[in-house]
């Protein structure tokens, strides 16, 4: 009996093929990990946009929040309970509604300027705070890296930043650790601490507007 042979993969095409497979195997995790990376970092810009908006939206609408006298003998936000005060948790229209930024951190503070006559529309103390947001809650690793101040005289790198709307004119006021004078616009950046890639946001002094760059 003769015997014929039959068409197959060589032992070298056999290692070939696996490892061609192996490559695109590791290429195929690699993009899925940086899509997903990109997709989380995308994610966080557009909730801190988001948020920016809607502490502008509330301020435009003059929203009632809950205010108290605190134990200080100021005014406290009693939004999430009355621990800070010493009065009536009350409604109330506070003059202005903003955000801290901190640079290096997974954090940012939404808050209510109940007490406009210390600090000047500025984030000055804990008993302002409507919500504290972890850009971190998730599982993520996106920070606030940066925070930008830009002014006429250039643009510098800043330890923290302060987004205000003021009720009703929704009129914008952004403060630093040098103002006055008010940056004409501040760039919050977002990092991905994995990735190392960034995202911008720029808050414009004059119009308000809030864009993803």
């Amino acid at each position: 009996m003769r015997y014929r042979n039959l068409p197959g993969f060589s032992f070298a095409e056999l290692m070939i093929s696996i490892a061609i497979v192996g490559m695109l195997s590791v290429i195929t995790v690699v993009s899925l990990d940086s899509t997903q990376k990109t997709d989380e970092l995308r994610t966080a810009t557009r909730q801190l946009a988001a948020d920016i908006r809607s502490m502008q939206s509330r301020a435009l609408s003059a929203q009632n929040i809950k205010s108290c006298v605190s134990v200080m003998g100021d005014y406290a936000v009693c939004e999430n309970g009355t621990v800070n005060c010493s009065g009536v948790c009350a409604p109330a229209t506070p003059p202005a509604f903003g955000m801290h930024l901190v640079a290096g951190t997974a954090n940012y503070i939404l808050f209510a300027d109940v007490d406009v006559d210390v600090g000047g529309y500025k984030y000055t103390k804990a008993y302002e705070m409507l919500l504290q947001r972890d850009l971190s809650a998730n599982g993520t690793k996106v920070i606030i890296d940066k925070v930008f101040s830009v002014r006429a005289v250039g643009t510098t790198s800043k330890p923290y930043g302060d987004v205000t709307f003021l009720r009703q004119s929704g009129t914008t006021h952004l403060f630093d650790d040098v103002t006055p004078p008010e940056p004409t616009s501040m760039i919050i950046r977002l990092k991905h601490l994995t990735a190392s890639t960034t995202m911008d946001i720029r808050i414009d002094q004059s119009t308000g507007r809030v864009s993803i760059l």
